[in-house]
């Protein structure tokens, strides 16, 4: 079963602007042999508001994964990603924290995606949120990922980011979902 623990100082997860909410992991045949090296499992990440952001636009919401484990293993891009999200990687050539979209996507260890504007807690569909695909390739069968997960975004009510909670998550297999919230819940 996958584990989840902050790794930013961060009290509750739950309570934060923007909230990591589902992370799952399923197995994934990839059907183009343009895309190499294949993803063999589809990583799903499920960003969500929390409610007192519903109907709030964010901009330049970001989301930035990094695999730990295993070292063989990589986010690749795959026939069903939707192009019209930013997938951005570290520039090797420029200073921490600086990104790069390059048209040939390389794989990649660390990954941000970025989109210019979307509402990420609607009112009338409160279980809806936005979820991101990625593709990973290098993880032999019955191997444990570890990975780090952490969004932020701009809203109209503040000129400050609105961050999540950095997330590890360890254990993750193929077939494997987690349900971040439960991993905190008070109850």
């Amino acid at each position: 079963m996958p584990t989840v623990s902050v790794t930013r100082s961060c009290d509750d997860p739950t309570d934060r602007p923007i909230q990591i909410v589902n992370i799952s992991l399923a197995a994934y045949v990839e059907r183009n042999p343009q895309f190499t090296p294949p993803a063999t499992l589809h990583l799903f990440v499920n960003l969500t508001a929390h409610h007192r952001f519903a109907d709030i636009p964010f901009r330049d919401t970001r989301l930035i994964l990094e695999i730990l484990e295993p070292a063989g293993a990589f986010f690749v891009v795959h026939s069903d990603r939707r192009n019209h999200i930013a997938w951005e990687i570290p520039n090797p050539q420029g200073s921490a924290g600086d990104w790069v979209s390059r048209p040939d996507n390389p794989p990649t260890k660390r990954l941000r995606i970025r989109e210019d504007q979307l509402v990420l807690f609607q009112s009338d569909r409160p279980a809806d949120g936005k979820t991101y695909p990625v593709g990973i390739a290098g993880v032999s069968k019955g191997e444990f990922i570890r990975l780090s997960a952490f969004a932020d975004g701009f809203d109209l009510l503040s000129a400050h980011p609105r961050l999540s909670c950095e997330l590890t998550i360890e254990g993750l297999e193929e077939g494997d979902g987690v349900y971040v919230p439960a991993q905190f819940s008070k109850y």
